[in-house]
């Protein structure tokens, strides 16, 4: 768990691009920021190619983490619209922080509203840019039980388009 990029507030010199201070070292690596690229406090880009170079001379399979959450508090702007909400006990909208499975502190990450087809379509082109990148050999999608099961959405679909719009409060 941790290679994707996290939470960790990295400054940057800025004629050197070297990593300067970690003002977050302690992120949560379930606190992915995006889902896409790989963690700058491990060496970013770079080291991890070359950690994957290494791994398959050696004859070993890479499989990765990917998660079906991001950050809470510092995720990309590409998951804004895409986040799951639900109206208070006031009427104020919220995003759904955590999971219902174990995370470090429940409310660093946050849920993708997976009713929505750009959800979907994120996920897979995140790991595929992933997969051609880097030619990982498989992923492990942790926290898998928050995504809606994805039998009962193939076998419901016109149920699920009908009875789920996106208007009605959850």
């Amino acid at each position: 768990m941790g290679a994707l990029e996290r939470d960790n507030e990295i400054a940057y010199d800025e004629e050197t691009g070297d990593p300067i201070d970690i003002g977050n070292d302690k992120a949560s690596p379930m606190a992915v920021t995006s889902r896409s690229n790989i963690s700058s406090l491990l060496g970013g880009d770079k080291a991890f190619q070359s950690l994957i170079n290494k791994a398959h001379r050696l004859q070993m399979k890479i499989v990765i983490d990917s998660l079906s959450r991001i950050s809470s508090s510092r995720a990309h702007r590409k998951y804004r619209n895409i986040l799951l909400r639900y109206l208070d006990q006031h009427g104020k909208m919220q995003i759904c922080y955590g999971s219902d499975g174990k995370s470090v502190r429940y409310e660093d990450s946050a849920i993708l509203n997976y009713r929505k087809k750009e959800s979907w379509d994120m996920l897979i082109s995140e790991l595929t840019i992933l997969i051609d990148k880097y030619k990982i050999d498989g992923v492990h999608i942790d926290n898998c039980q928050a995504i809606v099961d994805i039998n009962y959405f193939n076998h419901k679909i016109e149920e699920c388009v009908n009875n789920r719009k996106e208007e009605i409060s959850h």
